[in-house]
């Protein structure tokens, strides 16, 4: 399996509004807010190829990547994710599966989808936002994930659209 890909295509999350550790959330109100994060470079990836040998159905991947916000180039926390090739196509296109927890100071945030790599390279795709904990409690949306340059590496712009209740 292409050692750079899942890199790029974990690559997950920076900031436009980002979430104070004192943010207000109950369960009586709904709080909207958007979050921008970029994965940089991997500081762990294993690719692990799965019968039969090459790029295959079941092969997988798993990630520790730093998040940076996007605006300061300050870190702000890590994304620890799987990745599942699901269908290798034509040209080098698949069909892939992930998962990923965002771990930041205010709490964590997971997120879920499937998509074509060819989605991911132009413009990006959305994946659904399935929970988090602490300031991110019972969080719902999505994230739109696509390639991006950022602090002088090659990563993941993560673009979050969040329902805090």
């Amino acid at each position: 399996m292409r050692k750079r890909l899942p890199l790029v295509l974990i690559a997950v999350l920076t900031g436009v509004v980002m979430l104070g550790p004192g943010a207000p959330v109950s369960s009586e109100e709904s709080q909207e807010t958007t979050l921008r994060l970029f994965e940089g470079m991997p500081t762990f990836i294993r690719d692990i190829d799965e019968k039969p040998k090459g790029e295959s159905p079941g092969d997988w991947s798993v990630v520790i990547a730093p998040l940076f916000d996007p605006q300061t180039c300050q870190r702000v926390g890590r994304n620890v994710g799987r990745f599942v090739l699901v269908r290798p196509l034509r040209g080098g296109d698949a069909w892939a599966i992930i998962d990923s927890t965002l771990n930041l100071r205010q709490g964590r945030i997971t997120i879920y989808g499937s998509f074509r790599f060819s989605e991911f390279f132009g413009g990006g795709v959305d994946h659904a936002v399935t929970g988090g904990t602490e300031a991110f409690k019972f969080a719902r949306g999505d994230v739109v994930v696509g390639p991006a340059d950022l602090c002088g590496q090659e990563g993941s712009i993560y673009e979050f659209d969040l329902r805090l209740d």
